[in-house]
C-alpha cells in the first residue's frame, strides 16, 4: 500500500501514505482518523498526538513517531493549513478504494474495523 501511495504524484498519495502509517501505528480505525480535524493534531518533540473520538464517543489520544509521523508531517505540508484537503476529502470510501486497487483486493486494513 505504502508503495502504491508514494508512486502517486498527486496530493491523494501524500494523504492515503499518512492514513494509511497512522493507522498501522496506532490501530486508528480509518473512520476515526478521516474525521479528525487539524486543530486535533499537536506536534510534539516525539512526533504528533492526534485527539480522536472513538467508539461510544470516547476521546482518545493517539501518538505517532518515526514513519507515521513523517507521513502525517508530509501530509500537512501539502495539505496546508486551510480548511477541507485538496483535491478530494479524505473520505471512507476513497480510503477503502485506495486498499482495494493498490492490491488487487479488499486489504486487511479495510476488513479490520466494522
Amino acid at each position: 500500500l505504502m508503495r502504491t501511495c508514494a508512486a502517486d504524484p498527486s496530493p491523494a498519495g501524500a494523504r492515503d501514505a499518512a492514513l494509511f502509517a497512522l493507522a498501522a501505528k496506532t490501530g486508528a480505525r480509518r473512520e476515526e482518523l478521516v474525521k479528525s480535524k487539524l486543530a486535533d493534531m499537536k506536534a510534539t518533540p516525539e512526533g504528533w498526538e492526534i485527539r480522536i473520538m472513538g467508539k461510544g464517543n470516547k476521546e482518545r489520544i493517539l501518538y505517532a513517531d518515526n514513519g507515521a509521523a513523517r507521513a502525517l508531517a508530509d501530509w500537512l505540508d501539502i495539505r496546508g493549513p486551510a480548511a477541507g484537503a485538496p483535491p478530494r476529502s479524505g473520505s471512507v470510501g476513497s480510503v477503502r478504494a485506495r486498499a482495494r486497487t493498490s492490491s488487487g483486493r479488499p486489504a486487511r486494513f479495510a476488513q479490520a474495523t466494522p
